[in-house]
């Protein structure tokens, strides 16, 4: 990325802001395509490469990294957008909300968290003392 206010794209003036954007726009792609990929220690990897590409003016790999920093940009204000006009996020978080609330009700009625994990003991219960009678069967007995 440029200190001096030059686009590191191409060597026109341009603002820092935008420069960082592009770099943190590729960090975050980096990091998801890594995340995807392989983990969260690719994810880590995927953003930190995909930032120091943007960050260097350095041929195709930094154009390719800087343009999808834009790219990502683009869509998380075209989201902010999105949200802004139709409250996305607060009309998601009241949907999981009511989702919630009635999963409680409905397992207070009929006890489901209760049962299964009455279930999981019992059935771990009946397992152990099988592995036991198994194994005192091929004891030999001591005289």
């Amino acid at each position: 990325m440029s200190t001096s206010g030059v686009n590191v794209n191409n060597g026109e003036p341009n603002n820092q802001k935008d420069d960082g954007k592009k770099v943190t726009g590729a960090a975050i792609a980096g990091g998801v395509a890594g995340l995807v990929v392989a983990g969260p220690v690719l994810a880590v990897a995927g953003g930190i490469g995909a930032a120091v590409a943007a960050s260097q003016n350095k041929g195709n790999v930094g154009d390719a990294a800087r343009a999808t920093g834009e790219a990502v940009n683009a869509i998380g204000d075209k989201a902010k957008e999105v949200d802004e006009k139709h409250h996305v996020v607060e009309k998601t978080k009241n949907v999981f909300s009511a989702a919630i609330d009635n999963l409680k009700k409905f397992d207070e009625k009929h006890k489901i968290v209760e049962k299964t994990t009455k279930g999981i003991a019992d059935g771990a219960n009946f397992v152990a003392t099988k592995i036991r009678e198994s194994s005192n069967k091929n004891k030999p007995e001591k005289n």
